[in-house]
């Protein structure tokens, strides 16, 4: 918890937005009871910080797209040749 309201407090802070991803997995995820009381107390502080708003990834999506911005190059376009033979690691959040 102390974890999750130093890395908001900053962020907040910051005036920047604060994503938040929760893991369903019960035996290692967001959805353990221990974990399911610190996320309500994390949420708690952060309703009541002034200015803050919930939103969902589509509802950012659809903001964005609004807005009619060139979209950004993909930032791993830069690196497909060095992604090609590197291995597969598991543990890395994703694989181009």
């Amino acid at each position: 918890m102390q974890n999750w309201r130093d890395e908001f407090d900053a962020m907040h802070e910051a005036g920047i937005m604060v994503p938040l991803v929760l893991h369903l997995r019960g035996d290692i995820g967001s959805m353990r009871a221990a974990r399911i009381a610190a996320l309500d107390e994390l949420l708690a502080l952060v309703k009541s910080k002034p200015g803050v708003r919930f939103f969902q990834g589509r509802e950012l999506a659809a903001h964005a797209r609004s807005l009619g911005l060139a979209a950004e190059p993909d930032p791993a376009a830069a690196h497909l040749e060095t992604l090609k033979v590197m291995p597969f690691r598991g543990d890395l959040s994703s694989k181009p």
